[in-house]
């Protein structure tokens, strides 16, 4: 009886090792956007499989920034405008094979950023949301155009910061940040 009930509790163990080393667990970097020039915005990006089985990219990445408004005469703090972009991966080949990193680009066609294309480059607080067939979903956040990476709790309280103070944080140009 307790030599069966050993190897159950053991099947169960290695099956909850296994299950957790199969999960899907995907890095994606933000290289560049292109959000400058008279064409279409774009982004390009690299995304690697550090999981043990085989994912996709799916194919739509939105993006969520925030426009920063001067304060009106009867509110006294900043307001940031929302605005959403949904770009679309235009390469067919966006299978992840495991530890291989894969760089991509995705572009929006669309009427809505075509017009707001002149102020693109001006969005705080952006995050970008990637899916993929398996695991969760994954959130870029980011501050500015500099393209630093910020986690969840840093992302709120600066643009709550943003929004009561109208100051941002911004890292100084002359100090490296890979140290």
């Amino acid at each position: 009886m307790a030599s069966s009930l050993f190897a159950a509790m053991s099947a169960g163990f290695w099956f909850a090792v296994k299950t957790y080393r199969n999960r899907a667990r995907v890095a994606v970097e933000i290289l560049e956007e292109d959000f400058y020039s008279n064409r279409a915005p774009r982004i390009t990006f690299e995304a690697e499989n550090r999981g043990l089985t085989p994912t996709s990219v799916k194919s739509t990445v939105v993006m969520t920034g925030f426009l920063p408004r001067p304060p009106n005469g009867w509110l006294p703090f900043l307001t940031l405008r929302k605005h959403h972009l949904r770009f679309i991966i235009d390469s067919a080949d966006r299978l992840l094979a495991p530890h291989t990193p894969l760089r991509m680009t995705a572009v929006d066609d669309s009427q809505g950023a075509l017009t707001y294309a002149d102020r693109l480059g001006f969005l705080w607080f952006k995050t970008y949301t990637f899916t993929f067939t398996r695991g969760r979903k994954r959130k870029i956040r980011i501050r500015s155009a500099e393209l630093r990476k910020l986690s969840f709790p840093r992302y709120v309280w600066e643009r709550w910061r943003c929004v009561l103070t109208g100051r941002v944080t911004v890292d100084p140009m002359d100090v490296r940040l890979d140290r």
